[in-house]
């Protein structure tokens, strides 16, 4: 396991809050918290979407930019 490479995600799928924050460790390295990444091509979100669609287009547009 990379710990720099390395993030978490809590994920939120009703509208209540959690009022305490969970700090996750791997020895004295404190793992970041996301709200969202990237897996095999698309973006997932913590409230439980998934949006492939657009980050593609996106990357599209930025590579013929880049040209």
């Amino acid at each position: 396991m990379s710990r720099s490479k390395t993030d978490y995600m809590e994920c939120k799928f009703s509208n209540r809050r959690s009022v305490s924050s969970v700090e996750v460790k791997v020895g004295d390295h404190i793992i970041p918290q996301v709200t969202h990444f990237k897996y095999l091509g698309s973006i997932v979100q913590n409230d439980g979407e998934i949006g492939d669609v657009n980050h593609q287009i996106q990357a599209r547009w930025l590579k013929l930019l880049v040209f």
